[in-house]
Formats: C-alpha cells, sequence, structure tokens
C-alpha cells in the first residue's frame, strides 16, 4: 500500500481554492470516515 508510509504524518494543505474557484464543498469528518470504510470494505482490504 503507498499511503501506509504516509499514516500518522502531519501535512498542511488548504482546500479554500476548490472552494473559491468551484463552488466545491467538501464533504464532513464523518461522511469521509465512513465512504472510506466502505470502499476498503468492498475493495476487500479489511473485514
Amino acid at each position: 500500500m503507498l499511503i501506509v508510509p504516509h499514516l500518522g504524518l502531519i501535512k498542511e494543505a488548504s482546500n479554500e481554492k476548490a472552494k473559491a474557484l468551484l463552488g466545491w464543498q467538501p464533504r464532513s469528518n464523518e461522511e469521509a470516515v465512513v465512504a472510506t470504510t466502505k470502499s476498503l470494505i468492498n475493495l476487500n482490504v479489511v473485514k
């Protein structure tokens, strides 16, 4: 998995440009965690 070496690292980023230029609204933290969990289960990464 390519993500594993990055777990626990803190990176600074902003979504302000996407929100301003595209009118994009991010998912809530809760929605993102649920969607990620469902994807991992569907991909048989976790059971």
